[in-house]
């Protein structure tokens, strides 16, 4: 392989892919549309927005490699359904995690929310707890929107154990949601030298 076709994948993979899928990765805001990174917590975002377009694109490549070898698009149409069903069960995981870790915070009279990912217990020296209150009652009031004065109420080992259950999950969706868009594309593409008919 020439080094003009090694930057020509290149650019195609690392450059096109996660561009075209920036409305889903949250970076690019579509009127209408609220992208799926935008619900995830303010204190995992960042992370998740710079690993995303990567766990898009390695499959893409891997579907690439494996078509190329592949005598048949037959073979390729079968993983299809395999994925998709693993798809499905990466999102209720995806939404079930979400659902255990990720606290909501309205503000502006409710009309906007910023998320958190939290502990399960708040410890004695949270001002919060000393109030005996929840965390989505002392923030705003009490506390400030500040996700490391959030983050120091819960043990920082539990807070990144969910951060890593979280991130995990949503990059592992991303990921099959990225393979089954790859066999779906290329197992509708003509072969180099041969014709659909």
């Amino acid at each position: 392989m020439g080094a003009a076709t090694y930057a020509r994948f290149v650019l195609a993979f690392l450059v096109t892919i996660p561009l075209s899928l920036a409305p889903l990765l949250g970076q690019l805001q579509v009127p209408g549309f609220t992208a799926l990174l935008n619900v995830f917590p303010v204190n995992l975002r960042e992370g998740l927005i710079a690993f995303g377009g990567l766990c898009m694109t390695l499959p893409a490549i891997a579907v690439q490699a494996y078509y190329t070898a592949t005598p048949r698009r037959v073979a390729l149409r079968r993983w299809m359904l395999p994925l998709l069903a693993l798809t499905l069960v990466l999102l209720v995981t995806l939404y079930a995690v979400y659902t255990f870790v990720v606290i909501q915070v309205p503000y502006f009279g409710g009309d906007r929310y910023e998320r958190y990912v939290v502990g399960s217990r708040q410890l004695p020296t949270c001002e919060c707890a000393r109030r005996q209150k929840e965390i989505t009652e002392c923030i705003g009031p009490i506390l400030s929107f500040n996700p490391a004065t959030i983050e120091a109420c819960f043990p920082a080992i539990d807070v990144q154990r969910r951060k890593l259950f979280l991130g995990l999950s949503y990059l592992a969706l991303l990921s099959a949601l990225g393979a089954s868009i790859g066999v779906l594309t290329l197992s509708d593409r003509p072969r180099a030298g041969t014709r659909k008919q």
